[in-house]
């Protein structure tokens, strides 16, 4: 999915937002406080070990009360901050599906002749799960370590600027790290979701249909055709891991111990001239974890996001789809006998090969007939035939009403 497709699609998930923007509010209010509360926690530690640390009395057993008590007030804010946003991605998850499956009842028999069955299934629970798990966890971690990342620079900054340049010069090496990532997973993870869908289309056809494949002693050409699907979703799900584990966790916790190197060198050559105090040592140790934590959270939920945008991309397809059934004409007219009639009927699911080549039939009232059509895991009724998208049938009719391909196509 190329840059400008993957922003379009993600400003069109950010339109489902709307419906709930004090929802949202509330949520990024909640994180926003977490980030500010985590901020102040380390200058409170810096203080007391300054301070208090050799010297205990009411006000240091007071502080360290403050201390724990903060804590626990970060774990109750951030609670309600992810609560809210879980309620916000499951109502938006909610509202795709209803939108996707109602544009669903309204496509034509020749889109679902092209589209397996299983890979609609696919895209209505497992992509737009997908897209969930995108709203409640990984776009609230990403807008926590916005909050983070900035305050927590703010406050180094303002405890010794030298320092904190240091520490800055690691920032480009991230942003290399995350958009080299990025462009060598694309292809990766839509290949993968792609393949994940063929495999739900397999697995539905093949159980759907599992009694003509055993009449017809189908199954180890089943079984093959399934293998190689699962095998070629092996290789790529292992790519993708593969680049996971290069780019992303390890790569931004080697520049995590970096930057710790860093620090004690500086302190170690510069801190007796300076002055640095032990509480400034701490608190900046505390304060280099929490810039690079939340951007390892974030590195480790790229790939998430990636394949987030995949399953929305495959979603919103769906929901665009204009493949509608064919307008109902002559909705007065009335069955009275049910004798119906196939007149010069030719048939072929991909326009190349004949399933059905120019047969004439009738069935009268009370009488019933079957055909039989040569691949087992294709199933169509004779009078859906003129409803596909390749019919090339001559007319079809029932009693005195007749239909023809120019009036179906």
């Amino acid at each position: 999915m190329p840059n400008q497709n993957q922003w379009s699609v993600f400003k069109r998930l950010l339109t489902y937002l709307k419906p709930y923007k004090f929802l949202t509010f509330l949520a990024l209010t909640f994180l926003l406080s977490t980030t500010v509360i985590k901020s102040i926690i380390p200058l409170v530690a810096s203080y007391f070990i300054d301070h208090y640390l050799h010297d205990m009395n009411q006000a240091a057993s007071m502080i360290l009360i403050g201390y724990y008590g903060l804590y626990l007030l970060q774990t109750l804010v951030q609670y309600l901050g992810n609560l809210f946003f879980a309620r916000v991605s499951y109502s938006i998850v909610r509202d795709i599906r209803r939108d996707a499956f109602a544009n669903m009842e309204k496509l034509g028999m020749s889109y679902f002749d092209k589209t397996p069955a299983g890979s609609i299934v696919s895209r209505l629970t497992n992509d737009t799960e997908t897209i969930s798990e995108m709203f409640s966890g990984i776009l609230s971690s990403f807008i926590s370590a916005i909050f983070i990342f900035v305050t927590t620079l703010y406050t180094m900054m303002i405890l010794d600027i030298r320092l904190t340049g240091l520490i800055v010069l690691f920032l480009p090496l991230i942003v290399l790290l995350v958009n080299l990532y990025r462009k060598k997973s694309v292809a990766i993870i839509e290949k993968t979701r792609a393949l994940l869908s063929d495999i739900n289309a397999k697995l539905s056809e093949s159980i759907e249909g599992i009694h003509i494949i055993q009449a017809f002693n189908q199954e180890k050409r089943l079984k093959k055709e399934f293998d190689a699907i699962n095998e070629e979703h092996l290789i790529y799900a292992s790519r993708s891991i593969s680049l996971d584990s290069l780019f992303l966790r390890p790569a931004m916790s080697l520049l995590k111990l970096l930057a710790y190197a860093v620090l004690m060198a500086y302190f170690g050559y510069r801190g007796i001239y300076l002055g640095i105090t032990a509480g400034t040592m701490y608190a900046f140790i505390q304060y280099i974890n929490r810039l690079f934590d939340p951007l390892i959270e974030v590195t480790q939920n790229f790939s998430t996001l990636q394949t987030s945008m995949v399953s929305a991309g495959r979603v919103f397809a769906l929901i665009d789809e204009r493949t509608y059934e064919p307008e109902q004409r002559d909705t007065a007219a009335k069955v009275t006998e049910g004798n119906i009639r196939f007149e010069n009927v030719s048939f072929s699911y991909d326009g190349k090969h004949q399933i059905l080549d120019n047969i004439s039939f009738s069935v009268n009232k009370g009488e019933t007939a079957s055909a039989c059509m040569p691949s087992p895991d294709r199933k169509s009724p004779l009078w859906d035939l003129q409803a596909l998208e390749n019919p090339l049938l001559s007319t079809c009719s029932c009693d005195s009403m007749s239909s023809n391909q120019d009036e179906f196509s």
